[in-house]
């Protein structure tokens, strides 16, 4: 927020429509930070067309989802990993061996 001089007095009210507008563009400048992005043409025009199936007059928020999503499954993924790789060694070679059997004959009546 900004912290006017409290002997200035050419600063708005606190309160007035004018000061709230001052600090939400503050607030909104503070946690924002626009950048450049460059996108095939094609993945323009998708985000473009979902944006207009939304309603919204750019793709910003569509963008924001995506990278969002795109780094919540990254973490995902990497905590799954960590599971995986920490499980190493906790079959026997018998229940390993039968686990490969049960999945190679699952590949073989799995749909294709």
């Amino acid at each position: 927020m900004i912290d006017p001089d409290p002997c200035s007095s050419v600063f708005p009210a606190k309160g007035s429509r004018l000061w709230f507008d001052i600090n939400a563009f503050e607030y909104y400048n503070a946690y924002i930070m626009r950048t450049t992005v460059v996108l095939p043409d094609e993945l323009i025009a998708a985000l473009h067309a979902l944006a207009v199936r939304r309603g919204q007059r750019g793709y910003s928020k569509v963008m924001e989802e995506a990278v969002s999503t795109y780094l919540r499954d990254q973490k995902k993924r990497q905590r799954d990993l960590k599971a995986i790789l920490e499980m190493e060694g906790s079959w026997s070679a018998e229940e390993a061996d039968e686990v490969r059997k049960n999945l190679q004959e699952a590949r073989k009546n799995w749909p294709t």
